[in-house]
């Protein structure tokens, strides 16, 4: 029992390793950008979509899905609906994407801000953002890759253990401010928050007079579910950044106050001042480090020290004999990288992880089994096929003790059955019929009154399988070319990916 209980455990970690190995980068949605010329806002979207960065970090969800679906939903054509946060929930549903990236283009003073952010789905957290000037589509090339570096290198931190900002709507006396500026500068404030890596950011539509009674609702255990769907899936952020835009005279106040919602108390909190959506750019990284406590470590769109020459030194030249320079040394090149081989899957590859029970209706005549399926090849000739890992184990003899003379009759018997399989066929999202071959090591345990016997067989797999939206139908035949047993189950496996 000892050694069936060592093999079991190899098993399920060899099971556990492939499942780790397997698990899938997340699908991203690059969205059309608002605001600007449509000629700009898609050839952005579309350069996103092939940057090196962005695909080594996401699946990308094809253009003409993303196209598709916004065409079917009427509402995503009205103005500023890619922007709002429960139409980016709901579409980013419709495409099956984990995360979406969205992003506005906006006239700055003869020229034009780009400012991205990716949004998380289910929890309408935003987890990176990044924003640019430039004057003409050929400039976007220049800076593009840092801003996907940027953006990839955000999204793959941790931010469970931060505490939860909601950026609510802008209070502001409309008609005497220009709104869509000040909608520009909070959008920069709460990127330059989710940078300084103190908060975890979601953006809401829920006014702050929602958000508190919300709050007070949890606290008394009346939660409204429709209600917390709107904020995010559960997610209850403890403080809400409160932003308010006034007019005074020739420029405009930008005030920002973090809440505490459940203490009701004000904390960091901070003022500029700007004339112009210029001004205010500049000024959003010093408010975000006001607010947080993060000095900012470099004004935005200001090149790397690398890119400055420093200043000529105003002092006059030196008398000193001046001593001679060492050779320059030869620059060596750099030994080219290997190429990293990534997988993308798609929906004819079948990821997954299950267990399923049957019968042999012989030795074993119950077995239970754990298994995984990965699918590493996205050729065209291999991509509807899979490989199956998976071990049974096996109770019961299966037949009458009759059969058996009486010193033969054994008291106990159980098996252990590692495989590998290699499987083909008909696979689709959410149903696939297959068939395939491979091989296992059948060790079985007899416990007689006269003592233990312990076989080892090996067997060739046939195998036929049927599953459907995760529910597994399969027969096995096991085979040592002098005996043949057939194993029909069924259970249940979660496709992963």
């Amino acid at each position: 029992m000892k050694k069936l209980s060592r093999l079991f455990v190899i098993l399920l970690g060899i099971t556990l390793s492939f499942t780790a190995y397997a698990q899938n980068k997340p699908r991203l949605a690059i969205l059309p950008l608002s605001g600007g010329n449509s000629g700009d806002a898609e050839t952005i979207a579309e350069l996103f979509s092939f940057e090196p960065e962005i695909n080594r970090t996401f699946v990308i969800v094809p253009r003409t899905s993303i196209v598709n679906a916004i065409n079917t939903e009427q509402r995503f054509q009205r103005d500023g609906g890619l922007t709002n946060a429960d139409n980016i929930k709901e579409l980013g549903k419709r495409l099956n994407a984990e995360f979406v990236l969205t992003g506005s283009i906006t006239a700055v003073a003869g020229n034009k801000l780009l400012l991205i952010s990716i949004i998380h789905v289910e929890h309408l957290q935003q987890i990176a953002g990044a924003y640019h000037e430039y004057q003409k589509i050929e400039d976007v090339d220049k800076f593009l890759p840092d801003m996907a570096r940027q953006i990839a290198a955000a999204a793959k931190l941790d931010t469970s253990s931060l505490r939860e900002l909601s950026v609510i709507p802008i209070a502001s006396n409309t008609g005497m401010v220009n709104q869509q500026d000040a909608e520009v500068l909070t959008q920069i404030l709460a990127t330059e928050i989710v940078k300084s890596g103190k908060f975890a950011v979601f953006p809401r539509t829920t006014s702050l007079e929602q958000v508190i009674a919300e709050h007070n609702n949890q606290r008394d255990g009346n939660t409204d579910l429709s209600t917390a769907k709107k904020m995010g899936i559960g997610e209850n952020p403890g403080y809400v950044l409160s932003i308010n835009v006034r007019n005074l005279g020739a420029k405009n106040m930008f005030t920002a106050a973090i809440l505490n919602v459940v203490e009701s108390s004000q904390g960091e909190n901070g003022r500029e001042d700007y004339e112009t959506i210029a001004d205010g750019i500049k000024l959003m990284p010093g408010l975000a480090a006001k607010l947080t406590g993060v000095p900012v470590s470099k004004p935005p769109n200001v090149p790397s020290p690398q890119q400055v020459q420093p200043p000529k030194s105003p002092n006059p030249p030196s008398t000193q004999p001046t001593p001679p320079s060492k050779p320059a040394q030869p620059v060596q090149p750099k030994p080219a990288q290997p190429k990293k081989i990534t997988f993308a899957p798609s929906d004819k590859q079948l990821w997954s992880i299950g267990a399923s029970v049957g019968s042999t209706f012989t030795a074993p005549a119950f077995t239970g089994t754990i298994f995984g399926t990965i699918a590493p090849f996205k050729s065209s000739i291999f991509e509807s096929s899979f490989f199956e890992i998976g071990g049974d184990i096996g109770l019961g003899l299966g037949v009458s003790s009759s059969n058996y003379k009486d010193i033969d009759i054994p008291k106990e018997y159980y098996s252990f059955y590692p495989y590998a399989h290699y499987n083909f066929g008909l696979i689709r999202r959410n149903y696939a019929l297959y068939f395939g071959l491979g091989m296992g090591d059948m060790l079985a345990f007899y416990s007689f009154p006269t003592g233990k016997v312990q076989t080892n067989n090996l067997a060739m797999d046939f195998v036929a399988g049927w599953w459907v939206h995760g529910f597994n139908l399969s027969l096995t035949i096991h085979t040592n070319f002098d005996k043949t047993t057939y194993k029909l189950a069924a259970g249940y496996s979660w496709r992963f990916r």
